[in-house]
């Protein structure tokens, strides 16, 4: 009986939101070889640096309970996503003004594997506990979310492809961490990861995993 396609408008606005982050990562898709071609006259130095941020991603994972700890769940899920959107800013504009060397390059794919895990591990703990508050189950959630993340995922690519001779790979580049900041606007604005609410929800992720090892005991 739900609105906004059986979703409610917070799990629609939380889509929403997570469809502006994956607009801005294709267009850094279609333009960082670009950008890394200009900058070092070799694009296939991408495949070196995507295995720092890979083994960065992991870390982070594993680091996101620790900091979930110590800040509160919503803070650290906040706080990974700001510096994440920092520090691609400031490697894009690096990039494009020349002032990058490559060894400064593998650091900052590290850094950013280790905000990107910590922010998609406390992003995937907060969504769980917000589907199941709104009366929206998973299967739905991901139904939606896939349907239309590749739609975006599709035509994205090709038109901001084709705009990288006009605008510069270092403009549509840095589309990315533009819209990382817009929807964590949107993320508070429009309370659907209220930072007041952090404190309630961690409650209850604290309260789950009590009854988890009561059960497993």
């Amino acid at each position: 009986g739900k609105g906004w396609f059986g979703l409610g408008a917070v799990v629609f606005a939380l889509i929403g939101g997570m469809l502006v982050m994956q607009f801005g990562l294709e267009a850094q898709g279609a333009a960082m070889a670009q950008l890394t071609e200009d900058a070092f006259g070799d694009f296939s130095i991408l495949a070196q640096v995507a295995i720092f941020s890979s083994i960065g991603s992991m870390v982070g994972q594993q680091l996101s309970q620790f900091f979930a700890a110590r800040i509160g769940l919503t803070k650290t899920f906040y706080a990974a996503n700001v510096l994440r959107a920092v520090s691609l800013g400031a490697m894009v504009l690096m990039l494009g003004t020349g002032m990058m060397p490559l060894s400064l390059m593998f650091v900052f794919y590290a850094f950013n594997g280790v905000m990107t895990g910590i922010a998609a591990t406390s992003e995937g703990t907060l969504r769980k506990f917000l589907l199941v508050q709104q009366g929206v189950s998973q299967q739905k959630f991901r139904t939606w979310w896939q349907l239309l993340a590749e739609i975006i995922a599709v035509p994205a690519p090709m038109v901001m492809g084709a705009l990288v001779p006009t605008l510069g790979a270092g403009l549509i580049t840095g589309i990315y961490p533009a819209t990382i900041i817009v929807a964590l606007m949107l993320f508070l604005m429009f309370k659907i990861i209220p930072l007041k609410a952090a404190r309630r929800i961690e409650n209850l992720v604290a309260n789950a995993e009590l009854v988890k090892t009561v059960v497993a005991v």
